[in-house]
């Protein structure tokens, strides 16, 4: 929170500053911006409109949502492990933190990796082993010497920006990969076209569930900082974000009204042919046109999300 001498504290200068302006207003609070280093962060004016992490991820919706993108995040995580897959060893030992119930680790699984997994959500991590036999680590594996030296590749998919202290927790996370390992991050990107066009409509902000919010730049600094050494940067577009974000702005805009009409058909075709036993892939069609629409309204300008590999020296 902004004191009263108009002092906040920015988690990566690690210092209070009066040097930030205001990026975002929201509900939640108001996302500031760090003028020294240029990271986001809320600044919650209401601790009762943050999200409630438990609720969220143990509410049946979210079970039935993932269930619903089984096979287009199964072929979301296939290209991710393509590339992971160019800069680490076989047979290689893989955390990912976030886990949920482990359906990037049992994709990781089929490409020789060697699974574990950490979820906040303990019901996720009972289906994680259950399901899948992934190897579940337990609350305190950031300060156990079991895993000091113990991973070849960590990996953190849209979780950073949960966390308010990333600092701490990826100086901590160094020590837990072997020299030469591998940690991978994405997160959203801030400077992303889409923040731009939907500014706080934008479904990748969150605020309350989101604490802090990247550039390139600064998820750069961040891993620096903490003693990681980038060695791959890529911005990632994902139509079916993209093709959610134009869908949920209510806007007398062409194209976001043929979207929503377009969206709506798909997905009541999805229940008309799944009441006949017949899967259609909704979501892939989805994800085609939001790749085409990226392609219209973006090439050359920012993506959405932002990959960077990072190896411990």
């Amino acid at each position: 929170m902004v004191d009263i001498n108009n002092s906040i504290y920015c988690p990566l200068c690690g210092t209070l500053t009066k040097d930030y302006r205001i990026w975002v207003k929201t509900d939640v609070g108001n996302i500031l911006r760090c003028k020294i280093c240029d990271l986001g962060f809320l600044d919650i004016k209401d601790s009762k409109l943050a999200i409630n992490k438990n609720e969220l991820y143990n509410a049946r919706t979210y079970y039935k949502l993932i269930d619903g993108l089984q096979q287009y995040l199964h072929g979301r995580y296939k290209k991710q492990l393509k590339v992971i897959k160019k800069y680490t060893i076989s047979d290689a030992k893989i955390l990912d933190i976030g886990c949920s119930i482990g359906l990037f680790l049992k994709t990781a699984s089929s490409y020789g990796f060697i699974p574990f997994g950490y979820d906040i959500n303990k019901i996720n991590l009972i289906k994680a082993e259950k399901l899948f036999g992934i190897n579940v680590v337990n609350d305190n594996y950031l300060e156990e010497e079991t895993y000091d030296l113990f991973f070849d590749v960590i990996t953190i998919w849209d979780v950073l920006e949960h966390m308010a202290d990333p600092i701490t927790f990826l100086s901590k996370l160094l020590f837990k990969l072997k020299s030469g390992g591998l940690l991978v991050v994405q997160c959203p990107n801030m400077d992303s076209y889409e923040f731009l066009r939907f500014g706080r409509h934008w479904n990748w902000l969150i605020p309350g569930d989101h604490l802090l919010f990247y550039t390139i730049k600064t998820l750069n600094h961040v891993l620096v900082k903490t003693g990681f050494k980038p060695i791959l940067i890529k911005p990632i577009s994902e139509g079916y974000a993209f093709s959610n974000a134009l869908l949920s702005i209510d806007k007398k805009d062409p194209t976001l009204i043929f979207n929503r009409i377009l969206v709506k058909i798909l997905k009541r075709v999805k229940i008309k042919f799944n009441n006949k036993g017949i899967h259609v892939p909704v979501e892939k069609l989805i994800g085609v046109y939001g790749k085409i629409l990226q392609y219209i309204k973006h090439t050359g300008k920012n993506s959405n999300l932002i990959l960077i590999i990072a190896q411990k020296p």
